[in-house]
Formats: C-alpha cells, sequence, structure tokens
C-alpha cells in the first residue's frame, strides 16, 4: 500500500567524540524536520567487459564500494540545535562566549584550527510504514558535513540544503523504536530564519572607496534575494580517493578545503558598486585589472525574541574579506527594475578563525562543545 513519507524521520544527528566512535543511545540524538532528504546508503557498481572467448554482451558487475552520502533540504531554525551543525559544518567552536540575566547567549563558531579535528556526526533516518513491522532505519556514522546553501528571498522564510558524506553507513536490524526513543523534541517553526525579520546584507568600509554609503563607509545593500554558501572538500570525496585494497568502504575523510561564498540580487541603488567592482573606484570609468577585496555581514534572524530579553534570535555570517563580482554585467528587462547579481568569495587571512565565522545569538549555552559563557 502507498505509504506517507511525513511520519518518518529524514534527520536526526549527534555530534562524535572521534571517528569511529558512532553515537548508539538513541537519546543522544537530535531530531530536524525536513523538507525533503536524499540521504542514505550509496553504492557503486562496476560491470566487467567482454573478453575473448566469451559472446558479445556484458560479462555481469560487481560492487565496488559503498558510503553515506546525500542531501537535506530545510527550514533552518535558530532556537538550539543548529548549533550544533553549525560546529560540524564550520569545524571548531570558540571557547568562550557570552550571556547574560535575560537569557541571550551568543556563540561564535569558526573554522578547526587543524585540519585533522574537524568534527564526525553520527546520522539516522526513519523510514515509517502503514504495515505493522515494516518500518525501517537508516545509519551513517563516522560522517561529515560536506556543506550548506542557505537561500532567501524578501517576503520569505529561509531554506537550507545540507549535505553529507559518511564512511559507514547501513540499515538497521530493529528500528520500530527509533521515532519515539530519539526523545528530543522537534524545534517549532517560531525560530524559522525569515527575511523581513533579517537585517539588509552589509558590505564593511574599504579605504578611499565609496560603496554606496559613502567613502570608506559600510553599505547596507538592498537585497532582493541572497545565497549564502559554506563549502568543505574533503580527501573521501567521490569516495574513490579514499579507497584502500581489503575494505568497501573508504579509509578517512580528512578536510581539505573550505570555502564561504554568496551571491545577492542587487535592487540597483546607483552606479557606485558597479564601478567599484569593475573599476576599483566610484568615480572611475576604466577598467581596473585590480579586484576589490571588501568584509561583508549577513544577519539572519527569527521573530522570536530570546528568554525575556528584546534580543531576536539571529545568526550572523560574517566573511571577513571578500572578492566581489559581477558575473553577469547589468541585464535590462523591459517592463522590469535594474537589478545586477553581486556574488563574493571569502579570502585565507592569516589563522583559519580569522577566514570567517557564525556568531549565534540564542537561548542555547553550548557548554557541551567546551564553551564557557560569561557576562
Amino acid at each position: 500500500m502507498t505509504q506517507p513519507s511525513s511520519p518518518g524521520i529524514g534527520l536526526a544527528f549527534a555530534v562524535q567524540t572521534a571517528k569511529g566512535v558512532p553515537i548508539t543511545s538513541s537519546a543522544s540524538f537530535k531530531k530536524v524536520r525536513v523538507n525533503n532528504a536524499s540521504l542514505g546508503i550509496q553504492q557503486a557498481v562496476g560491470r566487467f567487459p567482454q573478453e575473448v572467448g566469451g559472446t558479445y554482451h556484458p560479462g555481469g558487475e560487481y560492487k565496488m564500494f559503498y558510503a553515506g552520502a546525500g542531501n537535506v533540504n530545510w527550514s533552518p531554525r535558530l532556537a538550539g540545535d543548529i548549533g550544533y551543525l553549525l560546529y560540524a559544518l564550520m569545524g571548531s567552536v570558540a571557547s568562550s562566549g557570552t550571556s547574560d540575566a535575560q537569557g541571550v547567549y551568543t556563540t561564535t563558531f569558526q573554522p578547526a584550527a587543524d585540519h585533522c579535528s574537524h568534527p564526525w556526526l553520527s546520522l539516522r533516518r526513519f523510514i515509517p510504514s502503514c504495515t505493522t513491522g515494516d518500518v525501517g532505519g537508516e545509519y551513517m556514522y563516522d560522517a561529515k558535513v560536506s556543506g550548506m546553501a542557505i537561500s532567501l528571498a524578501a517576503g520569505g522564510p529561509a531554506t537550507a540544503d545540507l549535505a553529507f558524506l559518511s564512511i559507514n553507513a547501513g540499515t538497521a536490524s530493529d528500528a520500530s523504536d527509533w521515532d519515539t526513543d530519539m526523545t528530543g523534541a522537534y524545534e517549532s517553526t517560531d525560530s524559522v530564519i525569515l527575511a523581513p525579520a533579517s537585517a539588509k546584507p552589509v558590505l564593511k568600509a574599504v579605504t578611499g572607496i565609496d560603496l554606496g554609503g559613502g567613502v570608506a563607509s559600510d553599505y547596507s545593500i538592498p537585497t532582493l534575494a541572497l545565497q549564502l554558501g559554506i563549502a568543505n572538500t574533503f580527501s573521501a570525496d567521490g569516495i574513490r580517493p579514499e579507497l584502500v585494497i581489503g575494505s568497501y568502504q573508504p579509509d578517512d575523510a580528512v578536510l581539505t578545503g573550505q570555502t564561504m561564498s554568496f551571491q545577492i540580487t542587487y535592487k540597483w541603488a546607483n552606479q557606485k558598486l558597479y564601478r567599484d567592482i569593475y573599476n576599483y573606484g566610484h568615480d572611475a570609468y576604466a577598467w581596473s585589472p585590480h579586484i576589490l577585496y571588501a568584509g561583508a555581514e549577513f544577519a539572519l534572524r527569527s521573530p522570536r525574541l530570546i528568554g525575556t530579553s528584546n534580543v531576536y534570535e539571529e545568526m550572523l555570517v560574517k566573511l571577513t574579506e571578500c572578492s566581489l563580482s559581477c558575473p553577469q554585467g547589468i541585464t535590462l528587462v523591459g517592463g522590469q527594475f535594474l537589478t545586477v547579481n553581486i556574488t563574493g568569495t571569502a579570502k585565507a587571512q592569516a589563522t583559519p578563525a580569522g577566514y570567517g565565522s557564525i556568531v549565534l545569538k540564542n537561548g542555547k549555552a553550548y557548554t557541551d562543545l567546551g564553551v564557557t559563557y560569561s557576562a
């Protein structure tokens, strides 16, 4: 019979202490409501070639490897669980945070100082069934967050795509109690990031340059749509690079690269920013080979106040220094107003932590990640 998806669990996760130490206690998992989840066991199959002495048909197939991989799409909530995903995405968390008597906690997630210390996760999916005893479960452990892409359009809620890769994956022999034993409550839509509750993206001041708000001043960009991306690359991407003889699974998944970037649809205000990008000067008219770099900040907020404060839940994404570009130039469309797509990619800094960060304000203290809070 037809099986509805909604009673299932598209994503449940828990932070591991180390590689090879999967989380097995159901109560330790945090459940996430998702729009869709294409996540689970992946396998590759090879085909034997035609052989001399055989027929003109293929000689059969063989299994090459298996692992866990896939994506989930969800409406990101700022209540608390997202902090653990940001930790696994960015790589580390600052050891010190701030708090106040009104219940506001401020926590900074940042790139890991050491490639080898990037966090590991255990993941689960619960597959529902209307037939008693026919429910299923998939697990993935020694998993990494490959990336997160957040999309935000004026007037609406944010959506985010999360990508995962895991060394180990399989089906559970008995998942009948997963939906009840994973006792953590789902987070409500009250803390979903909303475009009207968020702030305009900000380009930080550049010496001698008018980005649109005055020379050497920050510029709050009138924005119609925004995409923020944080992409991690691992030695096990594509699986095959980490295959070793004697195993069907990748041997490891070490962080080899990380990129933070954005794209905004800029509601044209004036020519200053466009000229800055192409000509490296708001009053310049000749093309310049000089790249325009500027810091960028994106304050993504929910409409819910934290504790007893007047502070809204917020995820502030900070890129220290970005190369700016208009890859498509100016497109004129009949009956429409002027817009331009602006992209930015963060540039390496002296330390990994200086590359960029995500500052999370909510009512959650992440002491279990080693953060100490003070007023």
